[in-house]
């Protein structure tokens, strides 16, 4: 999710300081790329679902998802077994469109962009899973280079995804995995029910074939763990968790980030977005021996998931 640093006003403006992303909007390399390698879209779609579903268990729900909000921060090309792709690390923008949700209400307001709302928005009876509905369409786009939804007008669209049913032909999908195929037709899934949840989506296994994640450096994870059981707890310093948080998102240098991630990336099994204590234990395990207890008393005081 975009990060957003400082913000500003004066009399006529309110201006808004955010993470620098140099590698244009995802709308753009699909015009110019599309169809994507399945590695590349199943990088992109996994992150954007992680993003989500750290929205949804926070009740937020986002209601616009499309290529335009999808900024990418920067582009790595891979080698992975025998084949080059691009793996763009992308941000989620735009929450205008965003709001809170109960779980046990309906939302009924019709928002959202033509080629990527869901039907029961139309009909005004519809939850989060309609952010699912939207990654889907931007998942049938990335692996066969055209909307699932065609018109001439925003009218005759909506009335096609009012139906649910998507432009699907086997010769422009032969090329595609049956597990990439299986993911489009499960996001895609006009019955809300039988769609799955955003973090339902992220164990699908089409993740656990496509989904590149870079080998980590022991070395590097070495410094990981002397950096944190070096962390000294001063209870004098009754602002230390806002003085970590503000050093944490100002002071990183983007290589540090880009090690940070890569190691956050190998070991966040679920996707969640969150980096959950017994999942930063197990991470280390893979590498060296740690001592348990000295970690949950750093992680007492410095746990900024609270």
């Amino acid at each position: 999710i975009l990060k957003i640093y400082e913000f500003y006003q004066d009399d006529k403006c309110f201006y808004l300081i955010m993470e620098y992303c140099n590698d244009g909007d995802l709308f753009d390399k699909i015009q110019k790329e599309a169809p994507f390698n399945e590695y590349t879209a199943c990088h992109v779609v996994y992150q954007i679902l992680s993003a989500i579903v750290y929205c949804h268990s926070n009740n937020i729900v986002h209601r616009d998802i499309k290529a335009d909000c999808i900024l990418i921060e920067s582009i790595e090309n891979i080698v992975h077994n025998g084949e080059e792709f691009p793996l763009f690390h992308i941000r989620l923008t735009d929450f205008s469109s965003a709001r809170s949700f109960n779980k046990k209400k309906k939302l009924t307001k019709k928002i959202g962009t033509s080629y990527f709302i869901a039907p029961e928005v139309l009909n005004r009876n519809y939850n989060e899973k309609c952010d699912v509905w939207s990654i889907g369409v931007l998942l049938f786009i990335m692996l066969c280079g055209k909307p699932p939804f065609w018109g001439e007008s925003d009218k005759e669209i909506l009335e096609k995804v009012k139906t649910g049913k998507y432009d699907w032909r086997d010769d422009e999908w032969k090329s595609i995995s049956p597990e990439g195929q299986a993911m489009v037709h499960e996001l895609l899934n006009i019955k809300v029910s039988s769609r799955p949840s955003a973090s339902e989506a992220l164990q699908h296994k089409w993740f656990s074939k496509y989904l590149y994640k870079h080998p980590v450096q022991r070395t590097k994870v070495e410094d990981f763990y002397r950096n944190i059981v070096s962390f000294k707890i001063d209870p004098v310093l009754f602002f230390q968790q806002a003085s970590l948080a503000y050093m944490v998102h100002h002071l990183a240098k983007k290589e540090d980030i880009i090690d940070i991630r890569r190691f956050y990336t190998w070991i966040d099994n679920n996707g969640d977005g969150k980096m959950e204590y017994k999942e930063i234990v197990e991470g280390f395990k893979q590498f060296l021996e740690v001592n348990e207890k000295e970690l949950t008393r750093i992680f007492k005081y410095i746990d900024q998931g609270k």
